[in-house]
């Protein structure tokens, strides 16, 4: 056995309590950490005649015993390594030192499981036995003896037998428990000591009840041992209270005075009472599979294995799910290009083709809006995609707008009529029924001609006519000169 004297500032982690209380007097094991804050137990501070600052903790972890001092704050802080993934028995003596002398008062012990950094194993020691040190052997404890102020090392103080009377015990399953199938319950075994002495216990359905002797007014430590089954060789629950046996009290241990979730054989994420219910191996860290999101998905195929996503949504099937991908990696129509990316989604488009820019992909924009000349008419609509002209402006109706139209108003001076069109002046030739009409006509009509208001210097066939102007020319078929000199045949 190894045994230290621990200061309270070593070289390992610190863990400190929130107040003075019995409720913060923990040891906790995450990996290799071993550490322990403690204040003296209240049933010790409130007899006067024990002195507080003479106080000294004793803490034993397996083979390792560690002798802790208060510190300036009144604390006892331990700090120190354990094996990783070990198991051990803790025990607790708190004693007085009396000239140099050390008086046991106080005692208690655990069994510490296996802990991890994600889940540490934590014991609380809230409840010590008071009862069974006793150094002159005269049946009243150390505590007693100082508390009453006799003298603890004199069989004859106090000078009367101790009185015995009865302390009568009972308990159900914590809830955790009462919720298992009947025959995870039917095969718990329950152990209850009573100031570390086994005592016996009946059954009936979920309860047990037992009943012991004890010293008048002592305190004595009961602690009740829930197991899998009969061989006692898997913890389920555990708790322990002590109250002051007066002249015969009986004890009713509640769900909250149970610690089920500090018993975790295989250091996972689950204590053994659920892993029995849940139907896993409570000696096996891999069963059930790590699960760090409790999404009941397993780590090794959870697709967020830090966020849980029990549905496992992948809308882009990259394997990372929708809760944590960072990226939307869909891609709708198989082109290879991201939808979020995508200038066409929904349609083939790999070149991502878009001739005017905008954030439509040719592939699927119905109206590329290209404008060249600025005017805000896209050129599909402009009547002169070339040359800006805002109010599109079309005289002649043409369809080509003004700014761009060589003949904006409609005039023919260069080229021939035929089929009975109306122009200004005719300089060429006219046919089938042609009318000229408020001009001079230098060419030839045929078929029924007509020239009016003129002067008609080419040959007219087919009936022509030639009003109010001179003919110079040629007249057959019945033609007429009106109002002006004929010099040819009719």
């Amino acid at each position: 056995m190894n045994r230290f004297t621990c200061v309270a500032f070593g070289a390992c982690l610190l863990l400190s309590a929130c107040d003075s209380s019995d409720s913060n007097n923990q040891i906790s094991l995450d990996g290799n950490n071993a550490d322990a804050v403690f204040d003296a137990p209240d049933l010790l501070l409130q007899t006067r005649t024990i002195q507080r600052e003479n106080l000294v903790l004793e803490i034993t972890i397996g083979d390792d015993v560690f002798i802790v001092p208060p510190d300036e704050n009144g604390q006892y802080i331990l700090q120190t390594t354990r094996p990783a993934n070990s198991r051990a028995e803790v025990s607790i003596v708190w004693y007085e030192m009396i000239d140099g002398q050390s008086l046991v008062l106080a005692i208690a012990s655990r069994q510490l499981s296996v802990g991890s950094v994600s889940s540490p194993a934590v014991l609380t020691f809230t409840n010590f036995d008071t009862s069974t040190p006793d150094n002159d052997q005269d049946g009243f404890s150390n505590f007693e003896e100082r508390r009453d102020g006799f003298n603890f090392d004199d069989p004859n103080e106090p000078d009367r037998p101790p009185v015995i009377v009865t302390l009568n015990i009972s308990f159900t399953l914590p809830q955790l428990l009462l919720d298992a199938p009947q025959f995870i319950r039917d095969a718990i075994d329950a152990q209850a000591l009573v100031n570390g002495q086994e005592i016996v216990l009946t059954r009936e359905g979920d309860q047990w009840r037992g009943l012991t002797n004890v010293t008048e007014n002592s305190v004595p430590l009961v602690t009740i041992n829930l197991f899998a089954d009969s061989e006692r060789s898997l913890t389920l629950a555990s708790g322990s209270t002590s109250q002051n046996a007066g002249g015969g009290t009986s004890i009713d241990f509640n769900e909250a005075e149970f610690d089920v979730d500090n018993f975790n054989e295989d250091g996972d994420d689950f204590n053994n009472a659920q892993e029995i219910i849940d139907g896993t191996d409570p000696n096996d860290s891999s069963d059930p599979p790590p699960d760090m999101d409790d999404d009941g998905i397993p780590d090794d195929v959870d697709n967020c294995v830090a966020q849980a996503n029990p549905g496992q949504e992948d809308m882009d099937g990259d394997m990372i799910g929708d809760l944590c991908d960072l990226t939307d990696d869909t891609d709708s129509d198989g082109d290879e290009v991201p939808d979020t990316d995508d200038n066409c989604p929904a349609v083939f488009n790999p070149q991502q083709e878009n001739v005017d820019g905008d954030l439509e992909g040719d592939a699927c924009d119905q109206l590329n809006d290209i404008d060249f000349d600025n005017d805000l008419v896209l050129n599909g609509d402009d009547n002169c995609p070339n040359d800006a002209n805002n109010n599109q402006a079309d005289a002649d109706g043409d369809g080509l707008g003004d700014v761009c139209d060589s003949t904006p108003q409609g005039e023919n001076t260069t080229g021939g009529d035929d089929g009975g069109t109306t122009d200004g002046t005719d300089t060429g030739t006219d046919d089938g029924g042609a009318t000229d009409t408020g001009g001079t006509d230098t060419g030839t009509d045929d078929g029924g001609a007509t020239d009016t208001g003129g002067t008609d210097t080419g040959t007219d066939d087919g009936g022509a006519t030639d009003t109010g102007g001179t003919d110079t020319g040629t007249d057959d078929g019945g033609a007429t000169d009106t109002a002006g000199t004929d010099t040819g045949t009719d």
